[in-house]
């Protein structure tokens, strides 16, 4: 018989399941809690769930913790009452009419502290309404327990009277659609927009439950139910997010700059002593040293090179701009969770893919290094615009045709008026093309001497499609 395959539970799973029980036993040691403690776990390809059962001798506690439940982890408590079903304590709530609203189920919990402080509370909450829940237990009050809660589920999802609608309420890995964790108030950050939503609701009969139309009364008595939970979990998430925003954009710019000083470096060194034609960026106040085409391999270079960096290294680099602070790693290890970590396989791919776009990255600021020209003494040297050849051409060898204008996107011809094209090329048909020269710049003069000097002959292009077809003509013909 084929073993079934069980859901993988990761370090940071397994961190704060060790945790869940420390908490449990450190409370049990106590003596202020239960008779008696065990444990049992559920375990199956879909999730797992750890139950620490506390014995109460007339009811037994079954505080249940799922390190992954709804893309999250969860705590919990049901209380096993008549020995056969499992009750949440909103069930008691509703059969004695008891307003308390606030909540003793727990999600998120990226803390360790957190989990010591939610296990205290849900066993707190155990103590003082002991009396209740021992009373729930006589067999007329299980009969109304009974019956509330399905007509909770009857009201709600669940139509078909065949529907095994218990089996959702006693497994803590299936969905309890009828717990206070689906209604609008486990988000609850603002009594009034929550008064608002259940009026909406309830004008439409969409509060199906027992529990939502007690709380509505509740809050239209003026009172205030806020999850204090849910804020202090939104302030989490938004100090993360910043720390994030400024990572990414710290690596972003950090590989911006290091490229654009390795590109300015090697150019420097591979073009030491001649005349380099550059083309600046202004804006307003601003010059950059850079073409738009080459601002434009930059960026395509550093949003691949910056991703690769970050899904390999984000975690080292969050850590040590965050200090180790311990609840911005768990929010940053919680919302990094994927199933892609948890198999081998995947994992492995992702990492393919992250170092794939490094090296595609590095290729294209391969080939910004490789599009440059400068001009000597008695020689040019350039990169051939068709491959990354590098060559040294003397002046009397060199070639120059001249560009006259361009086509459009339409396919219409515009001649130049405000600018000069050349193209530098050698007798191998290596060229560099230097396109939209001002005519009174230093690069025309450059070129008109060297024209001048060695009386070359200009050949003239309408436009630089029609050179590049000339000389892939030219290949053509020679390889056959």
């Amino acid at each position: 018989m084929k073993k079934e395959k069980l859901y993988k539970i990761d370090k940071e799973e397994q961190k704060m399941i060790d945790a869940f029980k420390q908490a449990i036993e450190n409370c049990f040691s106590s003596g202020r809690y239960s008779k008696g403690l065990e444990y049992e776990e559920l375990h199956n390809k879909d999730g797992y769930c750890i139950i620490a059962v506390l014995d109460y001798g007339k009811f037994e506690a079954r505080v249940s913790y799922n390190p992954c439940y709804l893309l999250n982890d969860f705590l919990d408590v049901k209380f096993k009452l008549g020995g056969k079903y499992n009750y949440s304590i909103y069930d008691i709530f509703n059969l004695f009419d008891i307003q308390d609203f606030n909540q003793y189920y727990y999600s998120s919990i990226e803390i360790n502290e957190n989990m010591d402080k939610d296990v205290t509370a849900i066993l707190d909450m155990i103590n003082k309404y002991s009396y209740d829940i021992e009373k729930a237990s006589e067999p007329q009050n299980l009969q109304i327990l009974d019956s509330n809660i399905e007509s909770d589920y009857r009201n709600t999802f669940v139509k078909d009277k065949e529907e095994t609608w218990r089996e959702d309420i006693d497994n803590p890995l299936e969905l309890d659609i009828v717990h206070p964790l689906f209604a609008d108030v486990s988000s609850a950050t603002d009594s009034n927009k929550l008064l608002k939503k259940m009026k909406k609701q309830n004008s439409k009969n969409n509060l199906g439950t027992l529990y939502e139309q007690r709380l509505l009364k509740y809050l239209e008595q003026g009172n205030s139910v806020i999850n204090e939970n849910v804020v202090e979990d939104k302030k989490q998430v938004k100090t993360y997010s910043r720390m994030k925003l400024i990572i990414d954009v710290c690596i972003f710019l950090a590989v911006m700059v290091i490229t654009a000083a390795v590109l300015c470096l090697a150019k420097n060194i591979g073009f030491e002593g001649a005349y380099v034609p550059k083309e600046m960026i202004i804006l307003g106040p601003i010059t950059l040293p850079f073409s738009v085409d080459d601002f434009i391999s930059l960026l395509l270079t550093a949003v691949p090179i910056s991703f690769g960096i970050e899904t390999l290294f984000s975690k080292l680099i969050f850590k040590k701009m965050t200090k180790g602070d311990t609840a911005v790693m768990q929010r940053y290890n919680k919302e990094n969770q994927s199933d892609w970590d948890k198999n081998k396989i995947t994992k492995a791919f992702k990492y393919i893919v992250s170092v794939g776009a490094i090296i595609f990255g590095i290729v294209i600021a391969c080939g910004v290094l490789n599009d440059n020209i400068g001009f000597y003494d008695d020689y040019v040297r350039f990169d051939d615009n068709m491959s990354f050849t590098r060559v040294d051409v003397s002046y009397e060898d060199v070639k120059i045709a001249r560009i006259l204008g361009e086509y459009d996107e339409y396919d219409e011809y515009e001649t130049y008026t405000d600018v000069v094209s050349y193209v530098v090329y050698d007798s191998e048909d290596h060229y560099y093309a230097l396109e939209y020269l001002s005519p009174d710049g230093e690069t025309v003069a450059r070129i008109e001497k060297i024209i001048e000097d060695y009386d070359k002959e200009v050949k003239q292009y309408k436009a630089l499609a029609d050179f590049e077809d000339e000389i892939c003509s030219i290949e053509e013909v020679e390889n056959v």
